[in-house]
């Protein structure tokens, strides 16, 4: 979750509804935030600014899991990403999935899309946060051996300003 503007003026919050208790307090500062929500249930955004005139975008995604069928290693899935330049022109439009597995196994990602040279693939460490390729590399393919047994946040980005579709396919032994 981000939030933005131009004077840089506006922060953020996050209560539960039903206990009123803060998971990001709004007097924190906070631009951005990456986590996991400890239960479910209805949360409110507290979005502050001391500028009633100032505009803001806020950004809020929940990644897709990939799920693969019992037996299975791999899953190929159907996407499209869609750039919105009339919103916020200099946000790079991305489609993020999370994918769990063990440390040590190989994870081996393959993006096809008719507009392939405007996509390119991230691959981030949900637990440890490192980034284990660059979506500005402009790759659409990634192989590597496991670190850690986490989540992998796996991101789609849309580099050439292009909405489109794409398949992905996600192996995992």
């Amino acid at each position: 979750m981000a939030i933005s503007s131009p004077d840089g003026d506006v922060t953020m919050g996050m209560e539960r509804v039903d206990t009123g208790k803060d998971l990001i307090s709004p007097s924190s500062g906070y631009t951005d935030w990456v986590g996991t929500i400890p239960v479910t249930g209805a949360y409110q955004l507290i979005i502050s600014t001391n500028n009633p005139d100032t505009y803001y975008f806020l950004m809020l995604e929940i990644p897709a899991n990939i799920f693969f069928e019992t037996g299975a290693t791999s899953e190929t899935i159907s996407g499209y990403v869609e750039v919105f330049q009339d919103f916020h022109p200099d946000v790079i439009t991305r489609v993020r999935y999370m994918a769990y597995a063990r440390e040590d196994q190989t994870m081996e990602i393959s993006l096809g899309s008719p507009n392939l040279d405007s996509l390119a693939i991230g691959v981030i460490g949900q637990s440890d946060g490192k980034e284990y390729i660059n979506y500005e590399v402009k790759s659409n393919h990634f192989e590597m051996d496991l670190p850690s047994t986490q989540g992998y946040f796996i991101d789609i980005y849309s580099v050439g300003g292009v909405s489109t579709d794409f398949s992905l396919q996600v192996e995992i032994e």
